[in-house]
């Protein structure tokens, strides 16, 4: 389930069960005032998260537990 201010941009392509991030990047302030996250695959796929700096911030310092892990 997805919060309902947090925004998820990804490929038309994207296939969740084959997505292993290995590199997420701190986030970033973008122009509407939010905040985007940017993660990449090994195979350079990209997912981008936008929403409140706050909670992207959570999801940065959690994630890294998750790499190259389903």
């Amino acid at each position: 389930r997805t919060h309902p201010k947090i925004k998820i941009e990804k490929i038309k392509t994207f296939n969740e069960n084959e997505f292993y991030f290995c590199k997420i990047e701190k986030p970033e302030l973008i122009l509407t005032g939010d905040a985007r996250l940017k993660i990449k695959d090994k195979n350079k796929t990209s997912l981008f998260i936008e929403g409140p700096y706050e909670l992207l911030k959570l999801l940065y310092d959690i994630l890294p537990n998750w790499k190259n892990k389903p």
